[in-house]
């Protein structure tokens, strides 16, 4: 199992240059990255540093893109000697599409953690980037649902193996104002803090303020290292490590004992231990089955479940003298069809009088086609017609 890790500092590098494990290391210049401490000088350096180690320096930008910050983070784009990196790791759309566009020789990594669960939605991003490299999955997708993924596209995915599981995310300073209530004058480059609410006083909620914005994470680690063998069957290609914070917000305070090579080494060998040792609670919620949309067809019209191959049209207005349709597929307009209206009732329609919305009579209503028909008794906006017996 291949390994990638955030890095800071040179030290950093040389630890990950002995883990046979590790292949990539993700570097964060603090005016692109959210979580960002290098500057531009210090992440070329290091990127120049990891190539000299044989490892792959990816650059990160996954801060929030609206315009005025976009045009900013453009131009800083141009400030860095792209040829250092192996790749630039992105979150927001607009980013990867002007990746492609004006850098496509550049490998781009896409990150969909907080978007895009379904396979549909993934392969469409995998066939519009030409310069995809990597894709970064879901931490809450099953397993059935990484293999399922996995098997459908061509591009290595990663998903995160252990870390902090981001709960809440805002551009706003919402950490320094209280600081300031209190009088502090001078305020670090970056606020932590362990918070906590009234209704929840017993959990504390690893919080960080910088430049960015905030961000909340959740009171427990996501930990899938021992589940590796689960994710190499799945098809995952990297893991990633993410031990920025690591030390920071750890249960109880105090040191630990655990570095990142005796953690990426008891990852391949004992787990278990490792599991045992980390220095925070851990879950992994979502990786045996993710229950929660079982019961989203509860929330939902019975009429979205009748919505199948049977359905023929839906009813978009409907007035005395004429009813407005919208057909879902061809059918004969002599079919017998039935009626179902948005209270649950059902009944039978006789053979419909169709017609095109310029008056011409219809005998086969093609699909995709709005058109008129005679009145439907009971007729609901929103009904549905079905070939039922």
């Amino acid at each position: 199992m291949n390994f990638c890790t955030y890095v800071r500092s040179a030290e950093e590098i040389e630890e990950c240059a002995k883990i046979p494990s590790i292949r990539e290391v993700l570097l964060e210049p603090a005016s692109l990255a959210l979580q960002g401490k290098l500057s531009l000088q210090m992440a070329q350096d290091l990127a120049t540093l990891a190539q000299t180690h044989g490892l792959s320096p990816i650059l990160i930008w996954d801060i929030e893109l609206p315009e005025r910050l976009f045009q900013k983070s453009c131009d800083v784009l141009h400030q860095i000697d792209l040829s250092l990196f192996d790749g630039i790791r992105v979150r927001d759309l607009g980013a990867a599409r002007y990746l492609a566009t004006h850098h496509p020789s550049v490998p781009l990594q896409l990150e969909l953690e907080f978007s895009n669960h379904n396979t549909r939605s993934i392969r469409r991003w995998e066939k519009a980037f030409s310069n995809l490299s990597r894709i970064i999955l879901s931490p809450e997708l099953s397993e059935e649902k990484l293999t399922e993924i996995c098997k459908a596209v061509t591009t290595p995915c990663e998903v995160l193996g252990a870390g902090p599981v981001l709960l809440f995310r805002s551009p706003r300073p919402l950490l320094s104002s209280v600081y300031k209530e209190d009088g502090t004058q001078e305020l670090p480059e970056q606020i932590e803090v362990l918070s906590s609410s009234e209704e929840s006083s017993h959990r504390e909620f690893p919080t960080i303020e910088n430049t960015h914005g905030t961000s909340m994470f959740l009171h427990k680690d996501l930990f899938l290292l021992d589940k590796l063998e689960n994710l190499e069957s799945c098809g995952i290609h990297t893991v990633r490590l993410d031990l920025r914070n690591f030390l920071l917000f750890q249960d109880g305070g105090g040191e630990n004992d655990l570095s990142l090579s005796s953690i990426c080494a008891l990852a391949l060998s004992d787990p278990a231990a490792l599991k045992k040792a980390w220095p925070r609670k851990t879950i992994a919620p979502f990786f045996r089955i993710n229950k929660t949309t079982a019961q989203f067809h509860r929330l939902k019209s019975h009429l979205c479940q009748l919505r199948d191959e049977k359905c023929v049209a839906t009813v978009l207005s409907h007035k005395k003298g004429n009813a407005v349709l919208f057909a879902y597929q061809d059918f004969s307009c002599d079919t017998s069809l039935v009626l179902h209206v948005p209270k649950g009732e059902a009944t039978g329609v006789p053979p419909l009088t169709c017609r095109s919305l310029h008056g011409q009579p219809l005998k086969t209503v093609p699909a995709g086609t709005v058109f008129l028909a005679s009145p439907l008794t009971r007729a609901r906006n929103g009904a549905l017609l079905r070939k039922e017996s």
